[in-house]
């Protein structure tokens, strides 16, 4: 997934693997830091990609296969999280349809609370 260019016997530089601990270490946390992020992990990681995943539109059934999950039951109820915007946009949605069905009697006026 990450690729490197390391020595290999003597000063020419070939292409090779970079180790995941190192990209985590030295490129995503310094970041993270700057940025005043909390400490960044790979399972972090992995919760965040499926939670955008499926923000995005993604199917469920996909996103339980990428992950390796064995059932969709696992990816739904430990990966993926619901985002505040998500939440603030259902309660607005029940509200909608709550709000004109709201007698105007039993609307309270503010300047008389």
């Amino acid at each position: 997934m990450f690729r490197n260019r390391i020595k290999k016997g003597g000063t020419k530089l070939k292409p090779g693997p970079i180790w995941y601990e190192h990209v985590l270490a030295r490129k995503i946390q310094p970041v993270a830091d700057r940025l005043g992020l909390p400490h960044i992990t790979w399972r972090l990681l992995r919760h965040w990609g499926a939670t955008q995943l499926v923000d995005g539109g993604t199917h469920l059934k996909v996103v339980q296969q990428r992950l390796g999950h064995s059932r969709e039951s696992t990816t739904s109820r430990f990966y993926v999280h619901i985002l505040d915007r998500r939440a603030d946009a259902a309660a607005q949605m029940i509200s909608g349809h709550l709000r004109p069905e709201i007698p105007a009697e039993f609307s309270m006026n503010p300047v008389e609370v």
